[in-house]
């Protein structure tokens, strides 16, 4: 676990703050919602900023939106940093941007915003998105926020509607079949057991094991579905399938079927 910041006696590290945002990404996702410009991708959401001074880091909550009128150009947009005893609030200015908005869902950016006392401030942003709905789409950003001394990191978590939104999410989490996972005497199991994803999410299964084996969905009595099954795989051999669906998904191993996993769709 990498450590961002000691900040007033508080250790903030990049799992902590994952989990806060999540909880507030969902709760302006259900009470806000999504809006739409004509013509235009409206693109918003909170997280936090750090300002990296000679005294020691601040923290700062931060608001990013962005108006995105195609892949190549934003309309407008805005960063706002709160702190304890500062705040910076600035509004981009389209014409000094660069921005570029992939079929992946990714999207880089970069240039000028200026305050209401016209300082100017260098922007970078760079978003992927994390996973796509029926509603719209919900993107991590990372970017910087520089003028001279002042330098801010931020981090936020955003959603809004997608300029791809029929594209396949690029999401992907790996499930390992371990070695000595055979016998049913042996403790070992799938790494993770029990997988929680977005749909969208194609999940890859690694056999790390000297044998063999298969990877078959069942329900929970243990009766075969008809989800996906894979050939036998051998060591080092791989098995993908994508969830789409929300839902439970049990699965198992019919040459081992003591040993069953779990995915969990949201």
């Amino acid at each position: 676990m990498i450590s961002l910041q000691y900040i007033k006696g508080i250790r903030i590290t990049i799992k902590n703050m994952k989990e806060i945002l999540f909880t507030m990404f969902f709760a302006i996702f259900l009470t806000c919602g999504i809006s739409y410009a004509e013509g235009e991708v409206e693109i918003q959401g909170k997280g936090v900023g750090i300002n990296n001074e000679l005294n020691g880091a601040s923290l700062y909550q931060t608001s990013l939106k962005l108006d995105l009128q195609n892949t190549t150009t934003i309309s407008n947009g805005s960063v706002n940093l709160t702190g304890s005893n500062h705040e910076v609030a600035v509004q981009l200015i389209p014409q000094n941007w660069i921005f570029s908005y992939h079929p992946d869902g990714s999207f880089r950016g970069q240039g000028q915003a200026k305050t209401s006392q016209d300082d100017i401030y260098n922007v970078q942003l760079m978003g992927k998105r994390m996973y796509v709905t029926n509603n719209g789409s919900a993107w991590e950003v990372k970017g910087s926020l520089v003028k001279g001394t002042a330098q801010y990191s931020l981090y936020c978590i955003v959603s809004g509607n997608d300029l791809f939104p029929y594209t396949k999410s690029s999401l992907v989490e790996f499930l390992v079949i371990p070695r000595g996972i055979t016998g049913p005497t042996n403790f070992t199991s799938f790494i993770p057991l029990h997988l929680e994803i977005f749909r969208g999410t194609t999940v890859v299964w690694i056999n790390e094991d000297d044998a063999p084996h298969v990877i078959q969905s069942i329900d929970e009595r243990g009766k075969i579905t008809p989800f996906f099954s894979s050939n036998v795989l051998n060591t080092n051999e791989i098995f993908r399938y994508t969830f789409v669906n929300p839902g439970i998904y049990h699965y198992n191993d019919p040459l081992n079927p003591w040993r069953e996993g779990t995915v969990i769709v949201w």
